[in-house]
C-alpha cells in the first residue's frame, strides 16, 4: 500500500509521452504545487468537501499568478477527473465497511 505512490510516479515518469528534449526539469517545475495540494487535500479530507471545491478555484484565480493561465477545457477536465477520483475513493470505503445496501444500489445502478 506504501509503495504505491512511488510506483505510480515511477510509471508516469518512465511511460508518460513527453517531448523529446524532457530532462528532469520537465518534471520538477511546479515542484512546489506537491506542498500546495498536499495542505489542499489535507484540509478537503479533514473538514470533507470536494477538492474541485478547493482546487478549481486556487488553479483558476492563484495559479495564473505564479505561473501561467490554464484553459477552461483543462480546468473542467481537472474538476472532472478531482470529483471521479474522489467520489470513487469514498464509494470503495463505504462499501468496504459495509455501510451500502449492495441490492439498493445495483438497482439504481441499472436503472440510472
Amino acid at each position: 500500500m506504501f509503495l504505491a505512490p512511488l510506483l505510480f510516479v515511477a510509471g508516469v515518469y518512465a511511460f508518460a509521452p513527453t517531448p523529446a528534449d524532457a530532462g528532469v526539469d520537465y518534471w520538477t517545475e511546479y515542484w512546489w504545487l506537491f506542498l500546495v495540494f498536499v495542505t489542499g487535500a489535507t484540509i478537503v479530507n479533514t473538514v470533507g468537501i470536494s477538492g474541485s471545491a478547493l482546487f478549481v478555484p486556487f488553479l483558476i484565480f492563484l495559479f495564473p499568478l505564479v505561473a501561467y493561465p490554464l484553459e477552461p477545457t483543462t480546468l473542467v477536465k481537472i474538476g472532472l477527473i478531482s470529483e471521479s477520483f474522489g467520489l470513487s475513493s469514498s464509494s470503495l470505503a463505504f462499501i468496504q465497511y459495509g455501510l451500502v445496501d449492495r441490492r439498493l444500489s445495483l438497482s439504481l445502478v441499472l436503472g440510472g
